[in-house]
Formats: C-alpha cells, sequence, structure tokens
C-alpha cells in the first residue's frame, strides 16, 4: 500500500535528498553530469541546498511503499500563478510499479484543489525516454532552452488542467 506524505521535518527532507540522489544517479551517468558541469542536478543535491529551496515555496512530498520511502515530489507555485512540479524521483528498485505516475497524479490533485490551472515541467530535452513519458501523462512540450552553465539543453513541457 502506498501513502503520500508532506516532507515537514528536517528528516524527512533528508529522506527526499537520499532519494533524490539515488533516483537520479543513473541520469548523472548517462548525460556525462557531474557536480562541475550541473552542480544544479538532483544527482548531487545537499541538504541545505533542498532546505534552501523548501524556504524558497517548495513543497517536498514522500511516497512510502508499506511504510518504506520509494519516492519523491516537489510542487512550488511560481510567479504568473501556475505550479511547477519538480525533483520527482523513484528509487530503482521500486521503478516501473507506476509510483512515478502516483506522484504525477498527486501533484494534478494537489495543484488542482489549490486552484492552479497548469503544471509546468523542466527536463533533460534530449532524454527521450522521459519526455515520452510525461507526455503520455498528459504534458506537452512548448520550448527548449540552452543556458550556459548547463551541459544540456533544457526542455519545457507543461499540462494544463
Amino acid at each position: 500500500m502506498t501513502e503520500i506524505k508532506k516532507a515537514a521535518s528536517d528528516e524527512d527532507r533528508l529522506v527526499c535528498v537520499e532519494i533524490l540522489k539515488e533516483s537520479f544517479e543513473s541520469v548523472a551517468e548517462q548525460f556525462g553530469l557531474t557536480r562541475e558541469n550541473a552542480p544544479s542536478n538532483a544527482a548531487f543535491i545537499t541538504i541545505e541546498r533542498l532546505t534552501r529551496d523548501c524556504g524558497s515555496g517548495l513543497d517536498m512530498f514522500i511516497l512510502y511503499e508499506d511504510g518504506v520511502p520509494a519516492g519523491t515530489v516537489g510542487i512550488k507555485k511560481t510567479i504568473d500563478g501556475d505550479f511547477f512540479l519538480e525533483k520527482l524521483g523513484v528509487i530503482t528498485e521500486y521503478r516501473h510499479k507506476g509510483y512515478g505516475r502516483e506522484l504525477v497524479m498527486f501533484v494534478e490533485e494537489t495543484v488542482r484543489s489549490l486552484g492552479g490551472k497548469k503544471i509546468k515541467i523542466g527536463i533533460i530535452d534530449e532524454n527521450s525516454r522521459l519526455k515520452k513519458w510525461y507526455t503520455r501523462l498528459g504534458f506537452k512540450h512548448t520550448s527548449t532552452k540552452v543556458f550556459e552553465h548547463l551541459p544540456f539543453a533544457v526542455g519545457y513541457m507543461e499540462l494544463t488542467l
């Protein structure tokens, strides 16, 4: 049985950090990301950075499978009143069981309950597998942006509720 709870304490945020590091490790390897060329990637997140992000309006949530942390996701309201889905990660051993989809559905329900009309995401644009996954969940690609400080282009997608 799964349950999703808000990460409300420092201990909870530490659980999110561990999930993110483990779940983004394979992405970092696949795309050649390092602390030096992509320090903001979730594979290299620190408790200090996540705490700072949470202090800036990011709400983190943990998905538990039978009481064991299996995944995490963040929601942040944007200046324009839309919402950003961030830091979605599922531990490798829990992948392909529908937990990522469950976390996205949770974000949809949460954003709807807050009166939101749109959910935005940013992904590694070259990650075609992830882009297809989000497309199957109803997200549409809206733009691509190259940042000088990143070794990849960022693809932006959004879901209109």
